[in-house]
């Protein structure tokens, strides 16, 4: 009789039946180093809207309608992170559009439109480091108070937007990250290109820096405003006030961190949005 050479036993544990039970290993978390896939392998995501995946967006805010094609409403878009947040509008929802981003589907926001969610202390604005960035494409250029807004949490505080300071013609973008009196100025923004904006901040009043496609551009130090709605946060519009801002265009991807990501964190988001995005 001879023996075979069997390979070592599996990892497992026993239950009292006596019957194994195997653990699936868990995913690889990304601490600037490592297996990187898409922006979970990163810690401390706190929201991740996919612009991609049809299967976070619905339309009905129930969630049992799915957005299968060209100018569905999405009256429910899914985060998602681990928080699972819902964001919803059934009245001015924006549309999927198939033409989307460099011709990738994506959704629209045309004015009015615009996405409720929640309030949270997980979405970390005017309390700490974070780390944001956002693929978009704007169809019109707005003029100051006329602003396209990408993501709020206030009405003239804290809120991710985008306008020019003179005539559209000007093309002198500010981008407005989560303090009201600090602007970014140095990029010329052009309305029907697509571009991955950033922002990351070292703490509620700490050193601030500024990104488009990858690029440094202007740094500041926050006040420390902590000055936020307490009820919602918003995509597509600001979530209290009395200013005109809502969003004019496409959003493909938003994703928010509780961390000012370091480089290699940062190299990775840009590289894995400005490639599945086709941004040069």
């Amino acid at each position: 009789m001879t023996f075979r050479d069997w390979p070592p036993p599996r990892e497992h544990t026993l239950k009292r039946t006596g019957k194994p039970t195997f653990k699936k290993p868990k995913k690889p978390r990304n601490h600037g180093g490592g297996p990187f896939t898409d922006p979970t392998d990163i810690a401390g995501l706190q929201l991740w809207m996919d612009g991609q995946d049809l299967s976070t967006m619905w339309q009905d805010t129930a969630k049992t309608i799915a957005v299968t094609g060209d100018f569905d409403p999405i009256k429910a878009w899914v985060d998602k992170s681990a928080n699972a947040f819902d964001y919803l509008e059934n009245t001015n929802p924006p549309v999927y559009r198939l033409s989307g981003i460099n011709g990738t589907a994506a959704p629209k926001f045309d004015e009015s439109d615009f996405l409720v969610g929640p309030h949270s202390t997980n979405l970390q604005f005017g309390t700490g480091a974070l780390t944001f960035m956002g693929v978009v494409n704007f169809f019109t250029l707005r003029v100051n108070t006329n602003a396209n807004v990408i993501f709020s949490k206030g009405g003239g505080n804290y809120e991710f937007i985008d306008y020019d300071v003179a005539a559209p013609s000007s093309q002198l973008t500010t981008l407005q990250g989560f303090d009201d009196t600090k602007v970014e100025t140095t990029a010329n923004t052009v309305a029907n290109v697509p571009y991955l904006y950033g922002f990351t901040r070292a703490a509620a009043a700490g050193a601030c820096q500024y990104y488009r496609d990858g690029v440094a551009k202007d740094s500041y130090t926050d006040t420390g405003n902590t000055s936020v709605d307490a009820t919602v946060t918003t995509i597509g519009r600001t979530t209290a006030g009395t200013l005109n801002l809502t969003m004019h265009g496409w959003i493909g991807d938003l994703v928010l961190y509780d961390s000012e990501l370091g480089t290699a964190d940062l190299n990775r988001l840009v590289t894995f949005f400005k490639a599945r995005w086709g941004i040069t």
